[in-house]
């Protein structure tokens, strides 16, 4: 079932504001979820449960992404966190657990792999939380769209 979809059914949001914001990411672009969290029918941690629940992979959220291991985040330079979108939170065994915009991308999980030389295990992350940690943690201006949510996505 689609975010949106699941938002309706849940009763988060109505089927007018669902199509409201189906309309702005036509005319605009973006991410729906980025879209319910600026239109404030929604916020970030709901966003970030939803978005687990959508495409069954846990979730990482403020607290976690919060709390990353300094040893996890110092895998990655600057540039590749923001090309991949991703932040390392902890290393455990041979595994890299990650929060990501994306963990069905496949070739971004691959090449996180390659560049930290773990296996990763991806932990889905809302787009506004993981541009607001990388500016965090590796000095990566958040897009101006994201740098109007404050602190917010902590």
């Amino acid at each position: 079932m689609k975010l949106g979809e699941l938002l309706v059914r849940d009763g988060r949001i109505s089927t007018d504001e669902l199509e409201l914001c189906i309309d702005i990411q036509g005319r605009e672009g973006g991410r729906l979820g980025t879209i319910l969290v600026e239109q404030k029918l929604i916020d970030v941690d709901v966003l970030t449960v939803y978005l687990g629940l959508e495409i069954g992979i846990p979730i990482a959220t403020g607290a976690n992404i919060r709390r990353a291991k300094r040893s996890a985040v110092r895998l990655l330079i600057p540039k590749d966190a923001a090309r991949l979108k991703a932040i390392p939170l902890l290393i455990q065994d041979q595994h890299l657990i990650a929060a990501i915009d994306n963990p069905l991308d496949m070739e971004n999980l691959d090449e996180l792999g390659r560049i930290t030389g773990y296996r990763v295990v991806p932990r889905v992350a809302p787009e506004i939380r993981i541009h607001y940690y990388l500016e965090r943690y590796y000095g990566v201006a958040r897009p101006p769209r994201f740098a109007a949510f404050g602190d917010t996505p902590r």
